[in-house]
C-alpha cells in the first residue's frame, strides 16, 4: 500500500500533532509501508528524511511558530502521479490538506482525515467568535467525502457527532512507559536547580500563549489561602509570546524554565501533581498520558480529552474550566490540592501512583 499524508506541522516542530505524525511515519517505516508526507517547510530542506516533501510557507499571523503552506497544486499533483498513492490522509483541513482532498476527488481515490485541534475554541481567544459557525460549516464540507474521520478521544468524537460529522473513528494515543516512568525523574536536582523548597509542586508544560489560560492559573495561585499557598510552587515549562509579560507579573512561588525538550523536560516532572489549564482545546490531552506513568496526578478541565481516560481519585480529578474573571475563584477551591498534599507525604507515593498509570496505559 502507498499512503500520502498532508499536514500543517511535522518534526522538527514541537507540538502534539507533529509528534503524533512522527510516530505514525516511524511505524510506517517499520512496517515497510511506502508513504509521502507533504508539510510546510520549517527547517532546512536537507534536514527532512526522504519521504517528507517540504512545501513553501510563511508564518501564520495568529501563531508565528506555525507555518501557513503556500502549495503549488501542479507540483504536488506531479509528485503524486509519480508516487501513485492508494490512500490519502489529510491531517489538516487547510491549504495543504485542500490539495490532498482535491487530488483525491479528481482521481477518485479513497481518503480519510484526522481531527487534531479544536480551532473553534482558539477563535474565541483571538476575538473571532463570530466566524465559528462558518468554521464548522467549512469543516463539515471538508470531511463530508472522507471515508473516515479519526478523532483522538471519545469526547472529541462526540463533539464532532453533535456537529453533524459522520463515519467517525477513534484513533487513540499511547505512551512509551520505558521513557516515561519514575526512574526518569530527577525531582531533587530540579528542586535544587530552581531553588524550590515548597513541598507541593504544580507543573505546567506547553506554549506560553493567551489561549493556554496561564494567566488564569497564576490568578488562582494568588487566591489560595495563605496556609495552602505557603507550601505550593508552580513550575512552568515552555516558551511563547506571553513569557516576558507573565514572568514579570508572576508571584514569588512561580518559576519559568523556558523551553525544554526530550530528557530535559521529562526530568522536570516533580512529585506528585501535574496541573494544566490548556487542554480544553487539545482533544487528546497527551500531557496527562505522559505524566501518569511518572507518578503524577493530573488536573484537566472537564472539557479535555483526558476525562475519557483518567480515573477520578486515582490519576487526579477534573475541574470546571472557568474563563470569566468572576469565576476564577473556583480554581482556588480545587479539591485535589489537599488530597495531593497527603499523597505527597506517603513514603512511596510516586510508585503507588505510577503503578496503576502504567497498568492503564499498557493494558
Amino acid at each position: 500500500m502507498r499512503l500520502a499524508l498532508f499536514t500543517d506541522t511535522f518534526l522538527p516542530q514541537t507540538n502534539g500533532v507533529a509528534r503524533t505524525l512522527g510516530q505514525l511515519t516511524s511505524h510506517l517505516n517499520r512496517r515497510g509501508i511506502e508513504h509521502l508526507l507533504f508539510t510546510p517547510k520549517s527547517a532546512p530542506e536537507d534536514s527532512y528524511p526522504d519521504p517528507v516533501r517540504p512545501v513553501a510557507s510563511i508564518p501564520f499571523f495568529l501563531y508565528p511558530e506555525c507555518r501557513l503552506a503556500l502549495p503549488s497544486m501542479s507540483s504536488i499533483q506531479s509528485q503524486l502521479n509519480t508516487f501513485q498513492p492508494d490512500l490519502l490522509h489529510m491531517a489538516t483541513p487547510f491549504n495543504i490538506g485542500l490539495c490532498g482532498l482535491r487530488y483525491a476527488h479528481r482521481q477518485g481515490l479513497p481518503h480519510v482525515a484526522s481531527y487534531h485541534t479544536h480551532f473553534d475554541r482558539y477563535l474565541e481567544y483571538y476575538r473571532m467568535r463570530r466566524i465559528v459557525p462558518l468554521y464548522w460549516r467549512y469543516m463539515k464540507w471538508f470531511h463530508r467525502s472522507c471515508g473516515a474521520t479519526f478523532a483522538p478521544s471519545r469526547e472529541t468524537a462526540e463533539i464532532l457527532r453533535e456537529q453533524g460529522f459522520e463515519r467517525l473513528r477513534l484513533w487513540s494515543r499511547g505512551i512509551d512507559c520505558r521513557q516515561y516512568s519514575p526512574d526518569k525523574r530527577q525531582a531533587a536536582s530540579v528542586r535544587e536547580r530552581y531553588g524550590i523548597a515548597d513541598p507541593l509542586v504544580l507543573l505546567y508544560v506547553g506554549r506560553i500563549a493567551p489561549e493556554k489560560d496561564i494567566a488564569t492559573l497564576l490568578h488562582a495561585l494568588q487566591l489560595l489561602p495563605e496556609s495552602v499557598a505557603a507550601g505550593v510552587h508552580l513550575l512552568v515549562v515552555g516558551d511563547g509570546p506571553l513569557l516576558p509579560e507573565l514572568r514579570a507579573q508572576a508571584p514569588h512561588n512561580v518559576t519559568f524554565t523556558g523551553a525544554k525538550h526530550g530528557k530535559s523536560w521529562r526530568s522536570c516532572t516533580p512529585p506528585p501533581i501535574c496541573s494544566s489549564s490548556r487542554p480544553a482545546r487539545k482533544p487528546s490531552a497527551m500531557w496527562c498520558w505522559r505524566l501518569w506513568p511518572q507518578g503524577c496526578l493530573s488536573l484537566p478541565p472537564v472539557q479535555a480529552g483526558a476525562r475519557n481516560w483518567s480515573c477520578p481519585g486515582l490519576q487526579g480529578c477534573c475541574f470546571s474550566r472557568m474563563i470569566r474573571a468572576h469565576s476564577r475563584r473556583k480554581y482556588a477551591a480545587w479539591p485535589a490540592i489537599p488530597c495531593c498534599g497527603r499523597l505527597w507525604g506517603m513514603r512511596d507515593g510516586d510508585r503507588r501512583l505510577a503503578a496503576p498509570g502504567n497498568r492503564f496505559l499498557t493494558g
